[in-house]
């Protein structure tokens, strides 16, 4: 298919399970997938509706093993994405802070001090939750 193609019927929600490779698969599973496919977020089903889906309640090792561990390791995920961007903001801000310096050294003291100020907490509230997360103390 052509890519344009692919984009187009993404984006309106116009997709087909009967092919070959959906054979082999479950009813319950293509609702699933059907309930997972919707184009608008708020018809869209949940996280906790996709565990709730007959087809995943029904699968003993995902209501035992995996959702035990799902919890803390989304958390984890989150809290290291957020790290990571205010470390990249903090990136950017220090590479403008060097032009600032460059082209007027006097202003450049006191952006530094607002953008110290300013990301202190961006970057170790992640950290700290993150330590939490992984029973550091």
């Amino acid at each position: 298919r052509e890519v344009g193609e692919v984009y187009r019927n993404t984006c309106s929600g116009a997709y087909a399970v009967d092919g070959p490779e959906f054979a082999q698969i479950s009813h319950d599973a293509v609702g699933l997938i059907h309930q997972l496919l919707v184009v608008d977020p708020a018809r869209r089903l949940t996280p906790d509706g996709v565990f709730a889906h007959p087809w995943m309640a029904k699968d003993h090792v995902v209501n035992t093993i995996h959702l035990a561990h799902f919890s803390p390791n989304i958390k984890r995920y989150k809290l290291k994405r957020k790290l990571k961007a205010a470390v990249f903001a903090i990136i950017a801000e220090h590479r403008f802070l060097a032009s600032i310096a460059r082209a007027n050294p006097a202003r450049y003291a006191t952006e530094a001090a607002r953008v110290a100020k300013k990301h202190s907490s961006s970057v170790f509230s992640p950290l700290g939750e993150l330590a939490k997360a992984n029973g550091d103390k």
